[in-house]
């Protein structure tokens, strides 16, 4: 049996209102060059601007956003970034504007690299 019509109505009002005023959580991914930062979002996402590369050679450009579900409802914000190690990349003005907008990381690392200080440097001052 369906809700009545006054209660459905309720519920449509207090979600709209929640949409209007609740910040919408981003996830910021995070990591080196090839470690799967894009392949993340687009699995959880279904997004094909997120471009998956083959794992030796940088695909992201520049940093983007992908929502979730879509723009118009999204509940969750992806952040993809550039791939730390990369050539000619300094990741001084991303740490500084994503560190303030998003509210979790999702680090990548890749299963056999054992070379981690690259990653663990800039997450300690993000962390300060």
């Amino acid at each position: 049996m369906p809700p009545p019509a006054d209660a459905q109505d309720a519920l449509e009002t207090d979600l709209q209102q929640l949409r209007q005023t609740a910040p919408v959580p981003a996830i910021w991914l995070f990591g080196k060059t090839g470690s799967g930062k894009s392949s993340v979002i687009r699995y959880l996402t279904g997004a094909e601007a997120a471009i998956v590369g083959e794992g030796y050679r940088p695909e992201t450009k520049s940093s983007q956003r992908f929502d979730f579900p879509n723009t118009l409802d999204r509940l969750l914000t992806f952040v993809d970034t550039r791939g730390l190690g990369e050539a000619s990349y300094d990741p001084t003005a991303d740490i500084a504007h994503f560190d303030g907008t998003t509210q979790l990381m999702l680090v990548t690392v890749r299963a056999g690299d054992h070379a981690l200080q690259g990653i663990l440097e800039p997450l300690q001052r993000i962390r300060r």
